[in-house]
């Protein structure tokens, strides 16, 4: 007992409860928001199988009339095409098959035995129409025996039913009567009585009638035509019925791995395995439903079996339909196109009549759940266990093979595992290169990038639209998966999980926005009291309260934004990886975001992807310029400043009737090189002035000279590195063209005019 207890306290277990309640909660909240859908499942299945009951109501079904043969009719109805033979040779079954051939007016041929016959026609890859008469030697001898005990073997009767011929309507011409299997049997059966009876008696056999037992006509929606009393149309209805089931829950698994979804919540240590036991969960809401409908529907009809076996092998057909598809589905990324290619191969009947012979025909038999051990009584002797026990085969396989599949093929949002990684272990990242493109047209978005991040510091990557940052979160979180190189992450052997801020807004359309951040808290480890409450005080924080209960698609575009921030900060996250979190954002939530990150910035990992200087100024521990797939350069702004020389900035309020020129001249004192003017805005003027001036004996220079020099207040600050980072923009563009950056305004004005000769072809002046 104490050992059960600390087994059932194992944390992992515990983490595995905790989970399965989220996504089942998940699940929940999906088919309430796709409550049409999920009704739909609950009337089509219900509906067939009441079409499978109604089948075999007395009302439902009518006689038909059938074609009823004479003696001397069946007599004429031996093909012309049939080879006749038996075996082995004896005087009496000589004698017995030349009457019997004077009756058919055709010709039969003698063989030693049944094993020349079949060897002599495999052999000779016949296939021409063929009726053998085998008899039994051991009962039989020369002189008339009383008893005659033979078999017919036909080649048109008995064909492979595994996989069932198309047929649109049901064959109202009897085999046995067209194959001449009937002629046969009458014609030996009418020889032996003639070699017993007195010829002057009448026939045996003169007023025989014969005629096939009766199919019926059910005049149903979902079976408009004839059908014959053929078990396996309640086999082949019962896929139908059950195939809306796994096909809307795959649409639903392929919409979330479509828009990212699932690979955000891969960030929160949520496992592919995990992932399928919440899809599992979707279906069994209405599975559970149909299959207390199936056992009370269907009862009547396998008789001998109860209902709990029933249940059973309902359940167990659907979670193996799942699964294989789930596994099917890793191969393709958009749910559209997969679900409809499931679904238009379901709908052909060459795919669904094979499929319905998965259903177990021995539900017919004296079948419980204590007898699984019994064999089933038919041609194929396999006992119950075995098929119980290859159905469990199967979902083992197909959710195995569908978490492997995943790992290594995970779609536009996933980290490709190489098809070996179960035998791999951990090694560290560098060198990232990314191409996008078919073979031939590659377009390279990172190239050969190496970067180290800092703990508990907030870094800054910088670049132009096209300049790879996005691309580069996205291999880093594990969205995106590497051409070449690799990534090693502080937390992927521990048990925080990463907070991801999207450049797209990836969402779930069909739950709120209290719903979405509660939902990843609890997948972060919260408790569902704690993920709500850090919910309600993050919605304060990014004022998201007025769209608390709001489906996120009925949001606007900046709120959606914040409602994903929200979802990367919610729980203990370590790591945050914000990719332009305040893209679209109005200024005043775009303050309050950058005030909350700088609230933050000190208890965690931040890698925030931006174009924005006045965030990397206002956040940044360290700054990343990255330009055409490559690191620029990286460090704090304090090493950036001096790398580059960049300096700072004078800013000066003056009276009206102050002479900027003079104040220039003065500055100029306290610098070895040039100062420029930065810029004049009314009565405010702002000089550039270098690192390596004199900035104390400037500023008490400018401050005993403020009434001659006619200033009011005197400011210093640091320069911003934007003049930097277009620079940086500039020479990257140039190096990818091969053309060298103007290093002053002369040659600039030189290669522009170069430029505007060769575009209007006036090379002459050139």
């Amino acid at each position: 007992m104490l050992r059960l207890r600390k087994i059932v306290r194992h944390p992992k277990l515990k983490m595995f409860w905790t989970k399965w309640r989220i996504l089942m909660w998940k699940a929940v909240l999906m088919r309430l928001h796709s409550s049409i859908t999920t009704t739909l499942e609950i009337i089509v299945a219900i509906t067939f199988l009441l079409q499978i009951r109604l089948i075999f109501e007395p009302q439902a079904l009518h006689w038909q009339d059938l074609e009823r043969y004479s003696r001397d009719d069946i007599l004429a109805k031996l093909p012309n095409d049939v080879k006749c033979w038996y075996a082995p040779k004896n005087v009496f079954v000589d004698e017995l098959m030349l009457k019997a051939a004077n009756m058919l007016r055709t010709n039969i041929q003698a063989a030693d035995s049944e094993i020349n016959l079949v060897h002599s026609r495999y052999t000779k890859n016949d296939t021409s129409k063929a009726l053998w008469a085998i008899f039994d030697i051991d009962k039989l001898t020369s002189e008339k025996p009383k008893v005659l005990e033979y078999k017919i073997r036909s080649s048109e009767i008995g064909e492979d039913r595994k996989i069932m011929m198309h047929e649109d309507e049901p064959v109202h011409e009897d085999p046995y009567v067209s194959s001449g299997f009937m002629a046969l049997q009458i014609a030996i059966e009418q020889s032996f009585v003639d070699m017993w009876t007195n010829p002057t008696l009448s026939k045996i056999a003169d007023n025989l009638t014969i005629g096939r037992f009766p199919f019926y006509k059910v005049n149903f929606l979902i079976l408009p035509y004839d059908i014959r009393p053929n078990i396996s149309v309640i086999y082949y209805m019962m896929v139908i019925a059950f195939l809306l089931l796994p096909v809307a829950t795959l649409k639903k698994a392929l919409h979330d791995k479509e828009t990212g979804f699932r690979g955000l919540m891969r960030l929160t240590n949520m496992s592919y395995a995990m992932s399928y036991v919440g899809w599992l969960n979707y279906l069994m809401i209405t599975l559970l439903p149909i299959t207390i409908a199936s056992a009370i529907i269907l009862s009547p009809i396998f008789s001998a079996a109860n209902a709990l076996t029933i249940a059973v092998f309902v359940i167990m057909y659907n979670i193996v339909s799942a699964l294989f598809m789930f596994t099917v589905s890793t191969f393709f990324d958009h749910c559209e196109y997969e679900s409809e290619n499931i679904w238009q191969k379901a709908r052909q009947r060459n795919y669904v009549e094979p499929v319905s012979y998965l259903w177990p025909r021995w539900l017919s038999e004296l079948v419980t759940l204590r007898n699984a051990h019994n064999i089933i009584h038919a041609a194929e002797k396999i006992p119950i266990g075995v098929i119980i026990f290859a159905w469990l085969l199967h979902i083992i396989l197909w959710y195995l093979l569908a978490i492997y599949l995943d790992n290594i093929n995970p779609g536009k949002f996933g980290n490709a595992k190489p098809w070996y990684y179960l035998c791999k272990s951990s090694i560290r990242v560098r060198c990232i290169r990314k191409e996008f493109g078919k073979i031939g047209e590659h377009v390279t978005a990172l190239n050969d990038v190496t970067i180290d991040f800092y703990h508990q510091e907030l870094s800054i990557i910088l670049g132009h639209n096209g300049s790879g940052k996005s691309c580069l979160l996205k291999i880093i979180t594990g969205m995106y998966n590497p051409t070449s190189g690799y990534i090693y992450l502080e937390n992927d052997n521990s048990t925080y999980p990463i907070g991801y801020c999207p450049q797209e807004n990836i969402l779930v359309h069909y739950l709120t926005t209290i719903q979405h951040l509660y939902i990843f808290g609890m997948l972060k480890g919260m408790t569902y009291e704690n993920a709500y409450r850090k919910s309600i005080g993050l919605l304060k924080q990014l004022d998201l309260e007025h769209v608390k209960d709001t489906k996120v698609k009925f949001c606007s575009f900046g709120a959606q934004k914040r409602i994903c921030l929200a979802m990367a900060l919610i729980g203990d996250t370590k790591i945050l990886v914000l990719d332009e979190p305040t893209y679209g954002i109005d200024p005043e939530h775009k303050k309050k975001i950058l005030d909350l990150l700088l609230d933050i910035k000190r208890h965690k990992t931040i890698i925030m992807a931006t174009n924005s200087m006045e965030a990397a100024d206002f956040l940044a521990d360290r700054i990343a310029i990255i330009a055409n797939g490559r690191i620029e350069c990286y460090g704090s702004k304090m090493y950036l400043n001096r790398r580059y020389g960049i300096g700072y900035v004078l800013s000066l309020l003056v009276q009206e009737d102050s002479n900027v020129e003079r104040i220039r001249t003065e500055i100029q004192e306290f610098s070895a090189d040039p100062i420029t003017l930065r810029s004049t805005m009314g009565l405010v003027i702002r000089f550039d002035v270098p690192r390596n001036s004199w900035f104390t004996k400037l500023l008490k220079h400018l401050e005993s000279k403020k009434e001659e020099l006619k200033i009011v207040s005197v400011a210093l600050s640091a320069a911003s590195i934007e003049g930097q980072f277009l620079r940086i923009g500039l020479e990257s563009q140039f190096k990818e063209r091969s053309i060298k950056l103007p290093g002053n305004k002369y040659e600039l004005v030189v290669q522009q005019r170069r430029r505007h000769l060769l575009r209007t072809g006036n090379i002459s002046c050139i």
